[in-house]
């Protein structure tokens, strides 16, 4: 088995504290294990990963943090890290297009909010950043989970026809739903979308 150790910034591993309207702690469950991985850049070049890190002296709600890898030798190029003062933010997908750039979703929700589902993008357009994270809601939740497990199951891909673009599948809690609220979103920048989309989100 051949694998690089490279050092990252220190993080806090296990369940975080991530209360949401009614008190329920969504991230009960959650841990640093990677929850998404991507090898993209121009015919690759870069590795990305993204994993949570619960609450700590530097951060006051749960995060997600993100490192960036040169592929060719594996030297950490830079880390972000995906927090909020009023909202937790953990569980991240994420998928590469055809361009090369990335996409996904990840949870959100804090003490005046049930944890919800957003969409991302990181690319040419706004420079590649993941801090700040060019983000937009997916699913809104409107109510509390039954349990504290949320997350270990989004997975985000490129759409087979329209390959700049990606689909995912979002989830929140809502009262209409009575539970949990699945919703497969097509998504993207309108440049590399069809002009007459029939479903999904157009991301200018």
């Amino acid at each position: 088995l051949l694998y690089d150790d490279i050092p990252v910034t220190a993080f806090t591993n296990g369940g975080g504290q991530c209360p949401d309207a009614r008190g329920t702690n969504w991230c009960g469950f959650a841990d640093s294990r990677v929850s998404a991985a991507w090898r993209s850049g121009s015919g690759g070049g870069q590795i990305g990963v993204m994993w949570n890190s619960a609450q700590n002296g530097s951060f006051p709600l749960p995060y997600v943090h993100v490192a960036i890898f040169q592929e060719a030798d594996r030297t950490l190029i830079s880390e972000s890290n995906v927090w909020s003062a009023t909202s937790a933010f953990q569980y991240g997908s994420a998928g590469v297009n055809s361009r090369g750039d990335v996409g996904g979703t990840i949870a959100y929700g804090g003490a005046s909010q049930f944890v919800s589902s957003a969409l991302w993008i990181s690319d040419d357009v706004n420079g590649h950043k993941f801090a700040p994270l060019e983000n937009y809601i997916g699913v809104q939740g409107t109510a509390s989970r039954s349990g504290g497990r949320w997350g270990d199951f989004f997975t985000t891909r490129k759409e087979s026809s329209y390959t700049n673009s990606w689909v995912a599948v979002p989830v929140a809690d809502t009262v209409a739903a009575g539970g949990a609220e699945p919703h497969f979103v097509w998504f993207g920048r309108a440049r590399d979308l069809p002009g007459a989309a029939t479903f999904g989100v157009s991301i200018s």
